[in-house]
C-alpha cells in the first residue's frame, strides 16, 4: 500500500471546485491559470503564487490542517519554520500563516502558506520564491490576504 503524506492529499484536492470569490493577485503578478477553485500566478522575476480552494467534507478544524502543513513542510520536505502566526481575512475569519525557508542548490528559498477554514471549505494561499525575490513581493502578498475569501 502506498502511503502519501496527508498534505499531498489535501493539496491534491485543490483541483475540486467550490463557489466563492477569491482574491485577485497583487500588482506585478500575471495569472497563468484560473478555474473555480483558484489560480496560479507568477512574476517576471520568478515568484509563484497559488490560491486554492477545496471542499472539506470531514470538517477538519483549522488547527488540524495547519499542524498537518507544518508537519509536512518540516518533516517531509526539509523546510525550517521561520514564523507562524494568526491572520485575518476581510470577513474577520482567522487563518494560519506559516513562513518556511530551505536552501536549494546553495540558494535560500522561502515559502509562505496561509490556510483558512471556512466551514466546509478550505482556502490556501501559497507563495514561494528564492529569498531575494520573496522579500521583494511578500509585503504585497500579505497585503492581499484580507481579500482572500
Amino acid at each position: 500500500m502506498v502511503r502519501l503524506p496527508l498534505v499531498v492529499l489535501v493539496l491534491g484536492l485543490a483541483s475540486c471546485t467550490t463557489s466563492g470569490p477569491l482574491a485577485e493577485p497583487p500588482a506585478g503578478f500575471l495569472v497563468l491559470e484560473r478555474d473555480e477553485a483558484g489560480y496560479r500566478a507568477t512574476t517576471a522575476d520568478g515568484a509563484r503564487l497559488f490560491i486554492r480552494s477545496f471542499p472539506d467534507p470531514n470538517d477538519g478544524e483549522l488547527a488540524f490542517w495547519a499542524d498537518a502543513l507544518e508537519h509536512d513542510f518540516t518533516r517531509n520536505r526539509g523546510y525550517e519554520l521561520v514564523a507562524r502566526e494568526a491572520v485575518h481575512d476581510s470577513d474577520g475569519e482567522v487563518g494560519d500563516s506559516q513562513h518556511y525557508r530551505t536552501v536549494h542548490d546553495g540558494t535560500p528559498h522561502d515559502y509562505l502558506v496561509v490556510i483558512f477554514d471556512r466551514g466546509s471549505t478550505i482556502r490556501i494561499l501559497e507563495f514561494t520564491a528564492d529569498h531575494e525575490t520573496f522579500e521583494t513581493h511578500v509585503a504585497a502578498v500579505r497585503a492581499a490576504l484580507p481579500k482572500l475569501r
